[in-house]
């Protein structure tokens, strides 16, 4: 069974006396997080994506992932070092499928391979995101 279940590349927090705080979900973003904001993304990556995860218990998982990015004003593709946010969401994501009951735990004996697809460029303006796509 085939499950294509799309991710925010980053998430609001709130703040109490200001402006909610939006963090993007990547590894040159994350190392500068103290450890109290990090875990503040963790759970709300989580939250955002809860309603789209599996119901069911899922067994050894073979997942592939996708970043939609948009172009420049000009029609430009924007330069994208895919690793870099590849390595949180991937964390994110799979510790979510944990936290939810749908894996028993994110090693190499349940998630068996992982795959970086190629970037799909959207039209300036849409919505950024990526799609994790899970076989089982």
């Amino acid at each position: 069974m085939t499950r294509e279940i799309k991710v925010p590349l980053f998430v609001t927090l709130p703040r109490k006396t200001k402006p909610s705080k939006k963090v993007w979900l990547n590894l040159n973003v994350y190392r500068n997080l103290n450890k109290f904001t990090e875990n503040d993304c963790k759970k709300a990556f989580y939250l955002a994506i809860k309603d789209r995860l599996p119901t069911e218990k899922l067994g050894q998982i073979r997942v592939d992932c996708q970043i939609f990015k948009c172009m420049s004003k000009k029609g430009l593709k924007k330069r994208l070092d895919k690793s870099n946010v590849y390595a949180i969401l991937s964390k994110y994501f799979f510790d979510s499928l944990v936290e939810n009951g749908n894996l028993s735990d994110d090693n190499d004996e349940v998630i068996r391979t992982e795959a970086i697809l190629p970037t799909k460029y959207l039209e300036y303006g849409s919505e950024e995101y990526a799609e994790f796509i899970i076989y089982d």
